[in-house]
C-alpha cells in the first residue's frame, strides 16, 4: 500500500523531484512525495491559509510522515497538530528562530522598503560574482567546508523569484514563531537531525528535548550539509 510523504522545504528553494536523493529515497519505499512550494503565490501567508495550501496540496489527504527541513521545520509543528498518527523528521531545525546578528541585520533591514530596493539590487548582480560572493558570506558564517555551487546558484535564482509580499510576511511570521509550547503537545514519533557546527538552525537538542517521543541524532556539519545520501540509512528504522 503507498504511503503519503510532506517535505515543507527551508528558504528559499522549494525540494524539486528532479535528482533529489530524499524525493528518491521516499519513492524507492513505496511512498508518494508531495513537496509544496511556500513562496510563490500571492495568498496572505498567515497560518489558516498555509493550512488551506498545504491540504489542498495533499488533497485532503493525512501523510504518513512529515519532514521540515531548517524553516519547514519551523512550519511543521503547526501543520501537524491534527495529524497524531504521523511521523515528524526534523533537518537542520529548532524550536524558533535565533539567528546570529550578522543573519538578522539583513533580514530586519529587508521589512522596510528601502532595505528590499537594496536587497533586490544586490540580487542584480551578475550571477558569477553573485554566487561567489554568497559563497564567501556563507564561510563566514558557517565556516570552512563543502559548499555546493549548484545549491547556492539554486538559492540565489529563488531568491530573486520571491515577491515584496512574500518576503516581508515570511520575515513577519518567522520571528513571531515559538514552538516551545505546542512541540511538548506533540505526542508524534519523532526524529530530529542537526550539525554541531550548525550556526544558523543549531538548536537541536533543545527541540529534540521539547518532543515527548523523540530521538536525535547529532553530527559535526553545518546547517547546509546536515543530512546528505549517506545519512539515509538514518531513516530506515525510523520508518518501518
Amino acid at each position: 500500500m503507498t504511503k503519503l510523504a510532506l517535505i515543507l522545504h527551508g528558504f528559499p528553494q522549494p525540494v524539486e523531484a528532479s535528482d533529489n536523493f530524499l524525493i528518491e529515497y521516499l519513492q524507492s519505499r513505496n511512498y508518494e512525495v508531495c513537496c509544496p512550494y511556500l513562496l510563490a503565490g500571492d495568498w496572505d501567508f498567515d497560518w489558516p491559509n498555509i493550512c488551506r495550501f498545504i491540504s489542498k496540496q495533499l488533497n485532503n489527504r493525512v501523510p504518513d510522515v512529515v519532514i521540515g527541513i531548517s524553516m519547514g521545520g519551523l512550519i511543521l509543528p503547526n501543520i501537524v497538530k491534527n495529524w497524531p498518527k504521523a511521523k515528524l523528521i526534523f533537518l537542520a531545525s529548532g524550536p524558533n528562530l535565533d539567528l546570529p546578528k550578522a543573519i538578522m541585520l539583513p533580514i530586519n533591514l529587508v521589512q522596510t522598503d528601502l532595505g528590499y530596493l537594496l536587497i533586490k539590487l544586490i540580487l542584480k548582480i551578475p550571477d558569477k560574482l553573485l554566487v561567489r560572493t554568497y559563497g564567501l558570506l556563507d564561510r563566514y558564517i558557517e565556516g570552512p567546508g563543502e559548499h555546493d555551487l549548484a545549491d547556492l546558484q539554486s538559492n540565489v535564482h529563488y531568491m530573486r523569484l520571491i515577491s515584496k509580499k512574500r518576503v516581508k510576511e515570511l520575515i513577519e511570521l518567522l520571528k513571531k514563531i515559538d514552538n516551545s509550547e505546542i512541540l511538548t503537545r506533540l505526542q508524534n514519533p519523532a526524529l530530529v537531525i542537526n550539525g554541531s557546527s550548525d550556526v544558523l538552525m543549531g538548536q537541536g537538542s533543545t527541540l529534540a528535548s521539547l518532543l515527548p517521543n523523540c530521538k536525535y541524532i547529532e553530527n559535526t556539519r553545518s546547517h547546509f550539509n546536515v543530512f546528505t545520501k549517506d545519512d539515509l540509512k538514518l531513516l530506515d528504522e525510523f520508518l518501518v
